[in-house]
C-alpha cells in the first residue's frame, strides 16, 4: 500500500513507545496488566482490503478498543506471506490457497472470514501471437512458483486441455511478472492487477483469461496464527466488529468509500472504482453461506479440498488437511 512518510512515522513511533514502556516496567502504577501490543495488520492495495483503509481513516479500530499497527505489504505479497508464518504479521488477508499451503509444512493458521473473491483481478496475458490458452503450450509463463497464480494456471490449462507440464515455468514474483513480458523474456505472465492490464497494455498483447470465469477460484481470508486468537479472542471479535462495520460503509456509500481509499494509495477515485468491480467483496451473511460445505469452488470449504488436491499432485505438500481445523466462522457467527 502506496504510504505516506507520515503515516509510516505515527506507526513507527506508536511501536517505539510500546517497545519503551514495556523496558521501563511494562504498565502504570496501579494498571492490572501491562498493555497488550498492537496487533499488526498487512495491509496491501487490493479490494478485499480496503476496509483496511476506511477503518484507519475513520478511527474505527481506536473506537473499538483494539490497538493496531499498519504493515505496508505492497513490495511482496508473498514475501509478507512468510513475515506472517514467521510471526512478524499477527493478522494478514491472504488467499485460501496459501493458508493450506503453508499450514501442511507446519504453520498453524486460522481463516475467521472471507473479505473477498477475486472476479477479475487475477489473470493470464500474453504477447502479441498468442490468442488462447491453449497456444501457452511450449511457451515461458512468469508465475511465482508454489503460490496459488500457479494453481490457477494449472486449473485453466486442464480446462484448455494442456497441463503444467507443457509450458516453461518462469519462477517470477507476481509484482515484477509484467517487467519480464515487457522485455520480453517469458511470452506470458499470471499475476493480479494492476500490473496485469499494464503489461498487456505496454506490449499491445492479450488478456487470455481472468478469474471472472471461475467463480471462487480465489478467495481471500482474513487469517491469523492459531495460537494468536486463542490469546486475544477479544481483540479478534474488535477487528471483525471493524471489518463488519468498514465492508458495509463501502457498500452503502462507495463514492465516500473510494475517495478514502484513493487518498491513502496515491490512486485517483476512479483508478479505485475501476479496480473494486473486478474483486468480489463478501459481507457477513455471504460469509455465513460460503462457510458451508460443497463441492468444488461451490463453497470455501469445496475450494480447500480441490487446493490441497492441485497441492499434492505438484507434489508441493505431502499430506490432506481437515479444512475444519483451519476455517472457523465461530468469531462470524458472534457477529449476528
Amino acid at each position: 500500500m502506496n504510504r505516506t512518510p507520515a503515516r509510516s512515522v505515527m506507526w513507527l513511533a506508536l511501536m517505539t513507545s510500546l517497545v519503551l514502556l514495556a523496558a521501563c516496567g511494562g504498565a502504570a502504577p496501579g494498571a492490572d496488566a501491562p498493555p497488550r501490543p498492537p496487533l499488526r495488520i498487512a495491509a496491501y492495495y487490493w479490494p478485499g482490503q480496503f476496509w483496511i483503509d476506511i477503518a484507519v481513516d475513520k478511527g474505527w479500530f481506536r473506537e473499538a478498543g483494539v490497538d493496531v499497527a499498519i504493515v505496508d505489504t505492497n513490495p511482496d505479497y508473498f514475501a509478507s506471506i512468510k513475515a506472517f508464518v514467521a510471526g512478524d504479521i499477527d493478522l494478514h488477508v491472504c488467499t485460501l490457497f496459501d493458508t493450506i499451503l503453508f499450514n501442511a509444512r507446519g504453520a498453524n493458521l486460522v481463516g475467521i472470514a472471507i473479505t473477498d473473491q477475486s472476479h477479475g483481478a487475477d489473470g493470464i496475458g500474453a504477447r502479441p501471437g498468442i490468442t488462447t490458452v491453449a497456444a501457452l503450450a511450449g511457451q515461458r509463463v512468469a508465475v511465482s512458483k508454489g503460490t496459488y497464480t500457479e494453481f490457477m494456471l494449472g486449473v485453466v490449462l486442464a480446462r484448455a486441455g494442456r497441463s503444467l507440464t507443457e509450458v516453461v515455468l518462469v519462477d517470477t514474483s507476481a509484482e515484477t511478472a509484467g517487467t519480464k513480458l515487457t522485455d520480453g523474456s517469458v511470452d506470458a505472465i499470471v499475476t493480479f492487477e494492476p500490473m496485469l492490464s499494464e503489461a498487456i497494455k505496454a506490449v499491445g498483447g492479450k488478456k487470455l483469461w481472468d478469474s471472472s470465469e471461475i467463480p471462487g477460484i480465489s478467495p481471500a481470508l482474513l487469517a491469523a496464527n492459531q495460537a494468536m486468537v486463542r490469546e486475544r479472542p477479544d481483540d479478534f471479535i474488535k477487528v471483525l466488529q471493524v471489518w463488519n462495520r468498514a465492508t458495509e460503509y463501502i457498500r452503502q456509500q462507495p463514492g465516500e468509500a473510494y475517495a478514502i481509499v484513493a487518498r491513502m494509495n496515491g490512486k485517483t477515485p476512479t483508478e479505485v472504482r475501476a479496480f473494486a468491480a473486478l474483486d468480489r467483496t463478501l459481507d457477513l451473511q455471504e460469509n455465513l453461506a460460503a462457510f458451508s460445505f460443497a463441492n468444488g469452488f461451490e463453497s470455501i470449504h469445496g475450494s480447500a479440498r480441490v487446493m490441497n488436491q492441485f497441492l499434492i499432485k505438484r507434489q508441493l505438500v505431502s499430506r490432506r488437511l481437515d479444512s475444519e481445523e483451519f476455517l472457523s466462522s465461530d468469531f462470524l457467527k458472534k457477529l449476528r
